[in-house]
């Protein structure tokens, strides 16, 4: 089944980003994949998308082959914030 366009404004959206937000403390990191990684590049908004990035960085720097800088560096470039720029630094 396809992605459908969908903003975290939704109930849906604000729903995954929850879930994805409390998977991963909760140590579900293929449960964040899961929940945002389908769905992110179609969400409009560069803050909704920047926060679904930011949760994907921080899934993949949590797991052992860490990836998570690509996520990191798109995240910050939608949404520059002190956060990205620390986990864009500690990641690279």
């Amino acid at each position: 089944m396809a992605a459908t366009p969908q903003s975290l404004g939704t109930p849906d959206g604000s729903q995954r980003l929850a879930e994805a937000n409390a998977a991963l403390p909760n140590g579900e990191p293929d449960k964040v994949e899961q929940l945002l990684l389908p769905y992110v590049d179609s969400w409009s908004s560069p803050d909704d998308q920047a926060q679904a990035i930011d949760a994907l960085g921080s899934r993949e720097t949590n797991e052992p082959r860490s990836i998570g800088y690509p996520y990191i560096k798109k995240a910050y470039a939608l949404q520059p914030t002190a956060q990205t720029l620390f986990l864009l630094a500690e990641t690279s």
